[in-house]
């Protein structure tokens, strides 16, 4: 049973349709009082009531009243407080806690761009609890009869849920099949305007505009696509929840929700909603944290830098292993040793044009006698030792910024952590973008060239590594999906490759010859069609 919240009752005055001055502001509704709220009633009883007065205003105290509302709505959302550097007080709470607020990507947007973009409207309660993920449908169906179920596979403090497919949902299954093996896009979206939420269908719609790279007809879609799942969540899952669990591999619906939460990510990407997508991408990581099978903390360490949430970050890289498998730290995995340098960077006195690395940097790291020491240690020392261990990131790094790489580069250590291959790709080609400031780039050519020059003793490093999973399992991840480059695939060049079959042409029972009144009273039966000649 859903746990019931206490809502505020409406007095039988205000059950009428509101007045004239009803204001409403981020969905809490006030009223302008004209006389003291602590009156006694039974005065206000006494005396006649007065005549509501129509409020005149210009087109200044109009724009002016907007101003003061969309200031009372950013103090609400405030920004949160930059950190001045990355070793601060830590907050409290589970790394992969969620905030309702901050899936709204219009409440970024209008943060972002001090307009007043968001309407308010009167959310029911259904939809401010079950439907975070598409705030903007507010005026959809309650309910779809062909949606999924939601099963609780196992109980106890992390609950591990699945998605099965409802027999109202298995009985559109041979009419959605016959539409997808014509290989025709028409006949596809033909069964969508028939059965507009149904999920594998608007999952091919999706794909089909990605392949074109129309990200607005995408969004549209997911945004229908994330409705119907929330409509099927178990009463006891909450996205906001970080110890729910919905494992992959357990049903092709979880396959396909994990996928559609990706595809989210990327496109609130690609607008330039980064908070918004760092939110989902703990949604994502929260699904499987020890598994990680879509790679989602490649997502959270890129996003978390976008949106400079450098503390959360470095909560991130502390904490994550110890909370999720009990041992062990993230500064041993590649990707983030390198960026915690980054951060350590971007959070001190001179982000752009940060100090040249000197030579006093062996020292201090030869210095540091247990491991935990890098997070007070200097941005040069995590930077010398990241390029000691993971040489190769390195060299990518300057590639990619089109900086000269030096011929003797150090050798790579086998840290038995798994094959890095993989990881790197996917690293050069999401935050690569974050390194190409003129200053950063030439600092990490600096350390680059210092350590080439004398390689570090790693003996006593080796020994402190601890990741407590292989790299290994981010092997088969596509780098091209943590990519921010339009890919487009012209049907004409698929054809042309032989990638796809064009359709066969659907032959109609009706000769095109006919009368034309014969013809037209022939078409009024559903199951008559024309055989048009072909081209």
């Amino acid at each position: 049973m859903q746990s019931q919240q206490s809502q505020p009752v409406a007095s039988p005055a205000h059950s009428q349709s509101p007045p004239d001055h009803f204001v409403v502001k981020r969905n809490k509704f006030s009223f302008e009082q004209t006389e003291d709220s602590d009156s006694d009633p039974r005065e206000e009883s006494k005396s006649p009531p007065k005549p509501v007065q129509p409020v005149k205003s210009t087109e200044k105290e109009e724009i002016k009243t907007e101003e003061e509302d969309l200031a009372a709505i950013l103090r609400d959302f405030g920004p949160e407080k930059q950190v001045e550097g990355p070793v601060s007080q830590p907050s409290t709470g589970p790394l992969l806690r969620k905030e309702a607020k901050h899936f709204n990507s219009d409440w970024e947007i209008s943060k972002k761009f001090k307009t007043a973009t968001v309407q308010s409207r009167t959310h029911s309660t259904r939809t401010l609890k079950r439907t975070l993920l598409t705030p903007n449908a507010w005026n959809w169906p309650a309910s779809v009869e062909y949606a999924l179920e939601m099963e609780m596979v196992s109980g106890g403090s992390q609950p591990v849920f699945c998605f099965q497919a409802s027999r109202s949902y298995l009985k559109l299954q041979s009419d959605y099949m016959s539409s997808v093996e014509t290989n025709d896009p028409q006949s596809l979206f033909h069964f969508l305007q028939a059965h507009p939420f149904h999920l594998e269908a608007l999952f091919q719609g999706c794909l089909f505009y990605l392949l074109q790279s129309n990200y607005e007809q995408t969004a549209l879609l997911l945004e229908r696509l994330l409705y119907v799942f929330q409509l099927s969540f178990h009463h006891q899952f909450s996205i906001l929840s970080p110890d729910i669990r919905l494992i992959l591999s357990d049903s092709l619906y979880n396959r396909l929700f994990c996928e559609s939460l990706f595809m989210h990510v990327d496109i609130l990407g690609r607008k330039g909603c980064s908070r918004t997508a760092l939110e989902v991408s703990k949604l994502l990581l929260s699904l499987d944290p020890g598994q990680d099978p879509m790679g989602s903390l490649f997502l959270l360490e890129y996003f978390s830098l976008r949106c400079k949430k450098y503390e959360y970050f470095c909560r991130l890289v502390r904490e994550f292993c110890g909370e999720v498998h009990g041992h062990g730290s993230l500064i041993w995995m590649p990707n983030y040793i390198y960026s915690f340098a980054l951060v350590k960077v971007l959070t001190g006195a001179q982000p752009d044009r940060p100090a040249p690395v000197s030579t006093q940097t062996r020292a201090d790291l030869a210095a540091i006698r247990d491991w935990k020491g890098l997070f007070s240690a200097s941005a040069d020392v995590v930077l010398a030792l990241a390029i000691s261990l993971y040489p190769d990131f390195a060299c990518r790094l300057l590639q990619r910024l089109a900086k000269s790489v030096p011929a003797n580069m150090p050798p790579q250590a086998d840290l038995g952590i798994g094959n890095m291959t993989n990881t790197a790709l996917i690293y050069t080609e999401r935050c690569g973008d974050l390194w190409k400031g003129e200053g950063i780039s030439a600092w990490l050519q600096a350390g680059f060239s210092l350590c080439a020059q004398e390689p570090q003793d790693l003996g006593l490093w080796k020994g402190w590594v601890d990741l407590p999973f292989s790299l290994d399992r981010y092997s088969g991840l596509d780098k091209g999906r943590f990519s921010e480059t339009v890919h487009t695939a012209v049907p004409e060049e698929l054809l042309a490759a032989g990638a796809v079959q064009r359709p066969a042409r659907i032959r109609g029972n009706l000769s095109a010859h006919m009368h034309p009144l014969l013809l037209y009273l022939a078409l009024l039966l559903p199951w008559n069609s024309v055989d048009f000649p072909a081209d």
